[in-house]
């Protein structure tokens, strides 16, 4: 079984570049926002079998096993080199691990990356950090930019708060620049502030007086709250009244399986579309809020 871990992707616009400030009234934030997944299906569009995505550092191998109707199936390499010693002599050998990603822009789908949990480049967030320099240096023309955030569970939130007997004084939410419906509905208090003053909101909730916040599982904008974070993968920060402070999305990320070879021989013919409509299944599959 390939194991993966979950992320997920979240378009803003840009309204500085290289120093000029741009002032994009409601229709062209609009616009920009309608034309997310095209601009992201072009960076991929016409890429052979083996291409190179770039960030300011380098440039990585990558290869392409499957690109149709907003799915995108590739492996990205670390492109190294292995130092060993042959008949007395120190040789560098070429060394190029790499993962498989599998990214679902459709517009309709939910805008995920799962990332092979591989040694490839020590952790999947390596290869994330990688994934989402090359596209925002590629989106920047349509003054479009991503952040490419790791899934985690609600329960993070509460198992981070059970762990603090003598209660929590503080906790801030971060969250996302309106992008997906499915999240901004359940934060639409924020969603307009957001877009009018091209903002990543916060909200901090601090108990009154010094005293103890009072934190319950039955709080519906306390569940809403979590959801948009975990989802959308943007911290949320928990200050107990004894100890340091917690970041809650580096707790319990998500992760999903999937057979070996679903992603074998992906570009031979298929009568029968069989393993196109199984990895459908699979993101089919990935949750917008994981709770365990």
């Amino acid at each position: 079984m390939v194991t993966f871990s979950v992320y997920t992707y979240l378009f803003s616009p840009v309204t500085e570049a290289e120093g000029v400030t741009f002032f994009p009234d409601e229709a062209d934030l609009r616009s920009r926002y309608e034309m997310r997944h095209k601009a992201l299906d072009e960076f991929f569009e016409g890429k052979e079998n083996l291409f190179h995505i770039e960030t300011a550092r380098q440039a990585y191998s990558c290869k392409m096993l499957l690109e149709r109707d907003g799915v995108i199936v590739m492996r990205l390499a670390n492109n190294k080199k292995k130092r060993r010693e042959y008949h007395f002599e120190m040789l560098d050998d070429p060394d190029e691990p790499s993962c498989l990603l599998v990214l679902d822009n459709r517009p309709r789908g939910g805008q995920t990356v799962c990332i092979e949990r591989r040694p490839a480049f020590g952790t999947p967030q390596v290869a994330a950090t990688i994934l989402e320099e090359a596209l925002n240096k590629f989106l920047l023309k349509f003054r479009l930019r991503v952040g490419v955030n790791a899934k985690y569970s609600t329960q993070s939130f509460w198992q981070t708060v059970d762990k603090h007997p003598g209660g929590i004084v503080k906790v801030n939410f971060s969250f996302p620049y309106p992008n997906m419906p499915e999240i901004s509905d359940r934060i639409r208090h924020f969603e307009e502030i957001a877009r009018e003053t091209n903002s990543e909101p916060e909200l901090i909730l601090k108990g009154q007086h010094r005293e103890n916040l009072l934190l319950s599982p039955d709080n519906l904008f306390i569940i809403r709250a979590i959801e948009a974070c975990a989802a959308s993968g943007k911290p949320i920060l928990i200050t107990p009244r004894a100890g340091r402070q917690a970041q809650v999305n580096v707790l319990k990320q998500v992760s999903e399986e999937a057979p070996d070879a679903l992603f074998e021989d992906l570009n031979r013919p298929d009568l029968f579309d069989s393993k196109f409509t199984l990895i459908l299944e699979f993101l089919k599959n990935i949750k917008l809020v994981y709770d365990a």
